[in-house]
């Protein structure tokens, strides 16, 4: 099919169609990228909030070593609660029942239950190499061959939001985990020999994501939903105007201009409530009906009736024939007693001059001169 042999209407209501369709697709594309973006940033926010609860049991259970360990009368007697134990006992309890899991883990665990994992052990990797890196997070994908976390009571295979901070050796616990290395400590386990602020290990943190991505596909699909809204209100205001401004202008001067053709000259068409650009052409359609009228003889037929010399002509009829030397003679149709020549088809008026001078001509033609 050949453009032109479609309308300017289906071609706008095509485009205008094109032009949705793409434009929602790029914007739901984009604002789940946002929305997920958003997510995570608020997940990391969330697993921070987590971390700093932890660092303040933590805290809070070595500075109170001293009250715990020694008796009113002023004799130490360790109890066992001390920090670590606490800080992984309240993350145990916490996780307990629930997809959410707090623990901590190193390189060097002294129980099995602190062995990393794959996600863990990449995090501490990362940590060791760049001292200056504190965290490490991402949302791991729902595939269980993916989702390896080891000793996890979160691990059922859904999609998780993984956080793990990195936990820097203070003089607090170099009592137990300093120099030198090999020595038995305090709880009866040998020293790892770590220095200060060296990497004694990370909190790793498990955050479901169930609830999550609920809110984001009720966020996404309430976003697109306006936004098709208001897409479709501009559209329609876009093709109405289209139809007021330029379509119907067009329609009607193709209308006109089929009047025009079948010999009816007496058409005028108006420009109110059209563009500038409309206008303009509207006030040269009229000029030039307005020309015509004036060239054929007044304003028109009575009844409005056709001209015949601008009735259509049938296939193969000439122009009128030409006089010698390139004139042909017309009636000037509508002004009596006055004749119109046209040389090579352009109206002249005729004069005496001009009558004269072609006269001549045709008598030099023919020997009388």
């Amino acid at each position: 099919m050949r453009i032109r042999n479609i309308s300017l209407r289906v071609v706008s209501l095509l485009v205008l169609t094109f032009m949705f369709v793409v434009a929602t697709a790029v914007f739901t594309l984009f604002d789940i990228r946002m929305q997920t973006q958003n997510m995570e940033d608020s997940l990391a926010e969330e697993a921070r909030t987590f971390a700093r609860e932890m660092d303040a049991v933590w805290e809070f259970m070595d500075n109170s070593q001293h009250t715990i360990n020694n008796t009113t009368t002023g004799v130490y007697e360790f109890k066992g609660l001390h920090c670590a134990i606490v800080g992984k006992s309240v993350g145990a309890i916490f996780s307990a029942g629930n997809n959410y899991s707090i623990r901590y883990t190193n390189f060097e665990p002294r129980r099995a239950q602190d062995k990393p994992d794959a996600f863990e052990t990449e995090a501490l990797a990362l940590f060791n190499e760049q001292k200056d890196t504190q965290e490490f997070f991402r949302i791991v994908s729902d595939d269980p061959a993916e989702v390896d976390r080891a000793q996890t009571s979160a691990d059922n295979g859904a999609a998780q939001f993984r956080y793990v901070q990195a936990l820097r050796v203070n003089e607090s616990c170099l009592e137990c985990h300093g120099e030198p290395a090999g020595e038995i400590d305090i709880t009866g386990f040998p020293k790892e020999g770590w220095t200060l602020d060296s990497i004694g290990g990370a909190i790793s943190i498990v955050i479901p994501l169930e609830q999550q991505y609920q809110a984001l596909r009720e966020n996404v699909i309430r976003d697109v939903g306006f936004f098709l809204l208001l897409a479709t209100f501009i559209g329609l205001v876009v093709f109405g105007l289209m139809t007021v401004f330029v379509l119907r202008p067009l329609e009607a001067m193709k209308r006109a201009f089929g009047e025009v053709g079948e010999g009816r000259l007496a058409q005028s068409m108006d420009d109110a409530g059209t563009a500038r650009e409309m206008a303009s052409l509207i006030d040269r359609f009229n000029a030039m009906a307005r020309e015509l009228r004036i060239t054929y003889g007044g304003a028109g037929r009575a009844g409005g009736g056709a001209y015949p010399g601008l009735a259509p002509r049938q296939r193969g009829a000439g122009r009128p024939a030409r006089q010698p030397g390139g004139l042909k003679r017309e009636a000037g149709e509508g002004v009596p007693g006055e004749e119109r020549f046209a040389l090579y088809g352009e109206p002249r008026a005729a004069h005496p001059a001009h009558l004269h001078h072609h006269a001549g001509a045709d008598c030099v033609g023919i020997g009388w001169g």
